[in-house]
């Protein structure tokens, strides 16, 4: 016997206060395992990991869009999608500075290697979306820049969900679904949801080598 998934609700998030902010930075901490890019780069201290995922949160709520993931029956958002609208002129959103980036960099100004890491990731992925996409600064596609479910939720499809709501709309305009993925399991769950891959680089970070892939759905 078969038991059917239950129902996902899929919220956008609106509220920058600092309650959802944290809510939903700690989600990205807690999906993102020893070997993320974002643990690795911060060499592992939770401190700068969780002040640089609520500057992303609160950026994304600001100046891109925020989804949340809920099964019926919980109480609380298990995972978590920002992205970018197509339009997007990268690097130079409205609120890329903020109270959040501000505590960031205080954190980063004592470790200067991780400052330092944080500008080399910067570069390569930079070199990477040029690789697979053009050399254009805005780009006529959705960008999911996150996706994390926490460890507690995965397996009930939350993930699955908020990557189909962005990948139909991107259909729907006509227009491409595109991320950046760091292991090789991911690339094989996104091909399983209309996902290529188009590009790849390695370059070593704190010591570590890491692998990145470039991934873009087809257009409508």
């Amino acid at each position: 016997m078969t038991i059917a998934p239950a129902p996902i609700t899929i919220t956008p998030v609106v509220d920058d206060s600092p309650a959802t902010v944290d809510q939903y930075a700690q989600i990205l901490v807690d999906g993102f395992g020893p070997g993320h890019v974002s643990q690795v780069i911060n060499g592992g201290r939770d401190d700068v990991v969780l002040a640089r995922m609520k500057m992303r949160v609160y950026e994304g709520v600001k100046d891109l869009e925020v989804y949340s993931a809920t099964a019926e029956g919980d109480e609380r958002p298990g995972a978590v999608l920002i992205v970018a609208k197509p339009g997007l002129l990268w690097g130079e959103t409205p609120n890329a500075e903020n109270e959040y980036s501000k505590a960031s960099k205080e954190l980063l100004a004592d470790l200067p290697q991780f400052a330092a890491a944080s500008k080399r990731i910067a570069e390569g992925f930079h070199e990477l979306e040029e690789r697979a996409w053009g050399p254009d600064t805005t780009k006529p596609f959705y960008y999911i820049t996150y996706l994390s479910t926490t460890p507690a939720f995965q397996g009930k499809g939350l993930g699955s969900a908020l990557v189909e709501k962005i990948t139909a709309r991107a259909k729907a305009e006509g227009k491409h679904a595109v991320l950046i993925t760091q292991n090789l399991e991911n690339v094989a769950w996104y091909a399983k949801r209309g996902f290529r891959d188009v590009a790849k680089t390695t370059f070593p970070i704190n010591g570590v080598d890491l692998t990145f892939w470039a991934l873009s759905t087809e257009e409508a």
